[in-house]
């Protein structure tokens, strides 16, 4: 898998879908001959000076950026949001 760069992938720091620790992240991509993995959790970059250290540690080259999210509320919000009011 040396060939293989996992460009899109979302860790725990992720606010809405992550799931994998950065250190397990980093022991496995390490395990399978990765050369690099590429973080984009969603709306923020917590996580990038974690990312960055461990990937770093494990011999994996880090890239990292943030999915933004959009601020538009969607109808469900909106409906909740008139139940406060």
């Amino acid at each position: 898998m040396e060939d293989f760069v996992h460009l899109h992938l979302h860790t725990q720091y992720s606010l809405l879908d992550g799931a994998i620790r950065v250190a397990d992240l980093a022991d496995r991509a390490s395990k399978f001959g990765m050369r690099a993995v590429a973080m984009t959790d969603h709306g923020n970059m917590f996580g990038a000076v974690d990312f960055y250290k461990k990937m770093k540690k494990a011999g994996v080259s880090p890239s990292s950026a943030a999915r933004p999210t959009s601020p538009t509320p969607t109808a469900s919000t909106a409906r909740s949001a008139a139940r406060i009011i």
